[in-house]
């Protein structure tokens, strides 16, 4: 059941990855939280659910992104907290045109790494220093990969030379890629010169012979 310490969630839905593990986290530090995806037990009213809980929570944790800052429920919640003069808690999940009347709050940053994320949310919930440390612990142990690291430079692939095995044993990796040298292409402009004077050549005699089958010879008639 919710009150006046609980922290309730309001968020859309398209960021419920980060949200759940967020509430799991929290929750494990010792934070008292409501998150309907784990506080709505099955067969109760989810409207009516969402609104007793928001009723009753002292404090509104409300994630920003392109999603939620245009959804008319987390608005609505945002602005019944404000109303109720609930602490409400920005969470900056990704750089998005953040409400007017969110601007002033101060929020945690978690467009970064996630630690850092922790960090500025300890201090804007102003958790006592027990489950603030508790909670950096737990947020390390669900992301031990998040602490950048330095990454080794990544070496250039070798890439084969086109020459023989016996050549680079003998004279070492060369500077530069040695290519074989090509053959000059022949010059066959000659013969399609020769070739296209043959083909009229035989074509006029074709219609020479033609021309001449044609040509009858003249017929001498007798005078009778």
């Amino acid at each position: 059941m919710a009150t006046e310490n609980t922290i309730f969630f309001s968020y859309s839905r398209e960021n419920s990855e980060f949200v759940l593990q967020l509430a799991q986290d929290l929750r494990k530090a010792g934070a008292t939280i409501w998150l309907d995806q784990l506080d709505i037990t099955p067969g109760s009213r989810w409207d009516s659910s969402i609104e007793k809980a928001l009723n009753s929570s002292g404090r509104l944790l409300v994630v920003l992104s392109c999603e939620s800052v245009v959804s008319h429920n987390v608005l609505d919640e945002v602005s019944y907290a404000l109303e109720e003069n609930k602490v409400v808690v920005p969470v900056l999940l990704e750089r998005c045109d953040i409400p007017f009347r969110l601007r002033r709050l101060q929020y945690a940053d978690f467009t970064g790494d996630y630690m850092k994320g922790i960090k500025t949310l300890t201090s804007a919930l102003h958790l006592d220093s027990q489950t603030a440390s508790k909670l950096e612990k737990v947020a390390q142990h669900t992301h031990p990969n998040i602490s950048p690291q330095k990454s080794n430079p990544i070496k250039p692939e070798v890439v084969n030379e086109p020459i023989s095995s016996s050549f680079q044993q003998t004279t070492g990796t060369p500077q530069h890629t040695v290519y074989p040298k090509l053959p000059p292409k022949k010059d066959y402009t000659l013969w399609y010169v020769l070739g296209a004077l043959f083909l009229v050549f035989m074509v006029a005699i074709f219609f020479f012979f033609i021309l001449g089958a044609m040509i009858e010879d003249p017929v001498y008639y007798d005078d009778y």
